[in-house]
């Protein structure tokens, strides 16, 4: 039946009569031999078209020139990357020509620290106590309507002086895609393919000259499943056009998942979504409320929630690692908040490596679990759940430490705290803080 002639009555009737045949056919199987036979009385002769096609092809393929691809060796060796953000410990934000992910939960405040930072590099203001280079700097917002990106652009400037607000003003543009097409890919049939956002922002860059240009968010900005690897791949061309034809720092900014509202450190995977495209950043940075830890060192109990940290897992031109402090200021004047680099007090957050904070960790489990047997403490081990956040083959070395260190015993429990404890009879030995 040709789709001129499509008659549903007739399909129908097809679909009926197919339904009572035998799953055993009566006649004989057309087979692939048969098809061959039947080609060959209108000229097909196997093997010849597939050769052909082959030899057509080789002679229009484009080959490498290796000559041209010798490495070189700069013996003076080579400048290091330009970045144009501030910065993160000891190392700075968003390099120049390059992809860069700011990642968050919804509610953590990455659109205001965006913002706030697009603010201090245009106006070329110091964030902390580093300098910040004047740059030119376009934010694209998805869910923000023009109103209150000015809104969030009125109380981080609220208290700099005019000079500094003038040069905000100059040197950044905010851009709300609300009501507009916000998607940098879209389905084409069983396809996904680019969308005409990127050219735009392409060409404001350009007539801008931009050198950081966030895009806010990274879900809002795609049409598609993120964790379906076509749409990550070609939004991940997508993004890195946009980088190679403005040469500026492009940043999305990125969902995480509500999964990670108690997550005490930032890891890679932690942008919702394929990894495919996490993986095409060369740097991550994500923000995370404030540890209870973290608020008991620097002694912010009482304002918590006011305070973020920064941390940055990934950054393929500096140190990864990187960490820092954030804290949020209610504008009374524009009725929302504006977020601020914050510096601990000397000595409040001395230097803690992993394996101290591991093995601080267990001694304080163990502390608020005294008698706790071994495999109780296997029990609640794991790379990725609290509290340890380790593997069980750390916990156990981290106990093996605090043993030969004196910090924790491993013993037997004597008969009156078996039974004032009502330990389990087959807990021969059990886990006490050395208090």
């Amino acid at each position: 039946m040709r789709p001129e002639e499509y008659n549903e009555e007739a399909v129908h009737e097809m679909y009926d009569a197919a339904l009572l045949r035998s799953s055993f056919p009566r006649d004989k199987r057309y087979t692939i031999e048969m098809l061959q036979r039947e080609a060959s009385k209108f000229g097909y002769v196997p093997g010849v078209l597939s050769n052909h096609t082959e030899a057509s092809g080789t002679d229009n393929w484009k080959t490498f020139v290796l000559d041209q691809f010798t490495p070189l060796y700069y013996a003076g060796g080579l400048a290091p990357r330009e970045f144009v953000g501030p910065w993160i410990g000891n190392s700075q934000l968003f390099p120049l020509g390059a992809l860069s992910l700011l990642v968050a939960l919804g509610s953590a405040g990455k659109t205001t620290l965006a913002i706030g930072i697009g603010c201090h590099v245009a106006a070329g203001k110091d964030w902390g106590t580093r300098p910040v280079q004047q740059r030119k700097v376009l934010y694209f917002s998805v869910e923000e309507d023009q109103l209150e990106l000015n809104r969030k652009f009125g109380a981080t400037v609220e208290q700099w002086s005019k000079s500094e607000q003038q040069a905000a003003i100059n040197y950044l543009r905010l851009i709300s895609l609300k009501g507009d097409d916000p998607r940098l890919t879209k389905p084409d049939g069983r396809h996904i393919v680019p969308g005409d956002l990127s050219t735009r922002i392409i060409m404001a860059a350009k007539e801008f000259s931009a050198e950081l240009i966030f895009l806010d968010h990274l879900q809002g900005l795609t049409s598609g499943d993120l964790n379906n690897s076509d749409t990550a791949t070609m939004l991940s061309q997508v993004a890195n056009e946009i980088v190679s034809k403005t040469g500026a720092a492009v940043v999305f900014a990125a969902h995480t998942t509500k999964s990670k509202i108690s997550a005490q450190e930032v890891e890679h995977g932690f942008t919702t979504g394929s990894l495919a495209f996490e993986n095409a950043a060369r740097q991550v940075t994500g923000i995370i409320f404030l540890s209870d830890d973290d608020a008991a060192r620097m002694g912010l109990e009482a304002t918590q929630q006011q305070y973020r940290k920064v941390e940055m897992p990934k950054n393929s031109y500096g140190i990864a690692g990187e960490t820092s402090y954030l804290k949020t200021e209610l504008s009374i004047k524009f009725n929302t908040i504006s977020i601020k680099p914050y510096i601990p007090p000397i000595g409040s957050m001395a230097f803690e490596s992993k394996e101290d904070a591991l093995r601080r960790k267990v001694r304080d489990y163990i502390h608020e679990h005294p008698y706790i047997s071994k495999k109780q403490i296997d029990d609640v081990s794991g790379k990725t759940e609290p509290p340890f956040k380790a593997s069980r083959a750390d916990v156990r070395r981290a106990c093996e430490e605090l043993i030969e260190t004196g910090s924790i015993k491993y013993r037997e429990p004597t008969i009156s705290e078996r039974n004032s404890r009502n330990l389990p009879a087959q807990s021969k030995k059990v886990f006490v803080c050395n208090d």
